[in-house]
């Protein structure tokens, strides 16, 4: 065993580049399986990157073949290309080389460097659901624009479409110089923006942030993610807004087209997105705000409870599922005016001896059973 390595404290980088981990993770070396699981089993805190440098030493298959001058230099060459092109969102190519004293071969070890960097940078950038603003920028290519507020108070930038930016404290937008000349507008960010698009069916609007890209046509919404937070949200004003995992490869694709697909959003919605587990989810707003006051601002005198919850989702846009069998005959009583959704929530529960979950951007009322 390779003693003299501290794996303790070992990183992603040291497990790859440990010959007896690779080993263990490529042969059926019964000592080193005996070590490596005894070490593993006592490393729970190193699971992660445990399962990470395995990813790396797997994605790069050896092959028991020489390799030339010739093969080696076209080897990088083609990996540094495709890493260029493809910004490496595709996992390392094999790269044929002897797995019997490859490590006395600087050539070959150069190869094999080049190859490690190549799927070290995906696993690592990719796997977390995290790509950064100035990643971002340099992969959209061309020269860009770019917009950034340093100051306490909010700044507002007017697009040439007409659309309305209003950047927060340290919120940097950046987009191209003829912003409205293509077939789509896109626009990169970091930090926290309010955005309030101009409506052009033939340009859909794209917002490409930490792990996220969110479509529209012309809507109002609002994007928080600072890349030192776990988690990135999208909070819809008015409108409608899809919204994707920039690891998805399919999502990305999805986003090119003209179709909304991915994770729907509408008034008062709001998508979270975990920046360590890539999960997507829908919810509803911390202050939903009601599209007009009075459709919902009220007191109820034996009102059936459909007519309530029709009112309440035409107040706030924010469907509600209920039982209609076992609300059909059921009324409500109360007095709405001068409180929020939650608390009309709480007040019409209470009332009609019920409960209430936020699931999946939507109301969902339940009636409690009866002990």
């Amino acid at each position: 065993m390779n003693n003299h390595i501290n794996r303790d404290a070992a990183t992603v980088e040291d497990l790859v580049w440990d010959e007896d981990f690779r080993q263990w993770v490529l042969t059926n070396d019964s000592d080193l399986d005996a070590f490596w699981s005894d070490w593993e089993a006592a490393h729970q805190n190193k699971r992660e990157e445990i399962a990470t440098a395995k990813q790396i030493i797997r994605s790069m298959v050896v092959k028991e073949a020489l390799v030339s001058d010739e093969e080696m230099d076209m080897s990088i060459q083609n990996i540094m290309a495709q890493t260029a092109d493809k910004a490496v969102l595709e996992p390392a190519p094999v790269v044929p080389i002897k797995r019997t004293n490859w490590y006395k071969h600087a050539g070959i070890a150069a190869s094999l460097l080049v190859v490690m960097s190549v799927a070290l940078l995906f696993f690592v950038r990719y796997s977390h659901g995290t790509i950064s603003y100035k990643d971002l920028v340099k992969e959209a290519g061309g020269e860009l624009v770019e917009q950034s507020n340093n100051n306490a108070s909010a700044r507002q930038v007017i697009m040439a479409d007409g659309s309305e930016i209003i950047l927060q404290k340290g919120a940097r937008i950046s987009y191209a110089p003829k912003f409205n000349s293509y077939g789509t507008r896109k626009i990169y960010l970091t930090g926290k923006a309010t955005f309030e698009v101009a409506k052009n069916p033939a340009k859909p609007f794209f917002v490409y942030t930490n792990g996220l890209i969110t479509k529209v046509l012309g809507t109002r919404f609002t994007i928080t993610s600072n890349e030192e937070d776990k988690n990135a949200t999208v909070e819809v004003t008015s409108g409608i807004v899809s919204v994707f995992s920039l690891v998805d490869k399919k999502s990305q694709d999805d986003a090119n087209t003209q179709k909304l697909n991915s994770l729907i959003l509408t008034r008062n919605q709001k998508a979270s997105f975990s920046k360590i587990d890539r999960t997507l989810i829908a919810s509803v707003v911390a202050k939903p705000v009601a599209a007009n006051e009075q459709v919902f601002n009220e007191a109820f005198a034996d009102a059936p409870l459909k007519t309530v919850f029709k009112k309440m989702e035409d107040c706030y846009g924010i469907p509600v599922i209920y039982d209609d069998k076992v609300f059909a005959s059921r009324t409500l009583t109360a007095d709405l005016s001068k409180t929020t959704m939650y608390q009309k929530l709480d007040i019409i529960c209470k009332t009609i001896n019920a409960r209430y979950e936020i699931n999946d951007g939507k109301v969902v009322i339940y009636a409690k059973v009866l002990q």
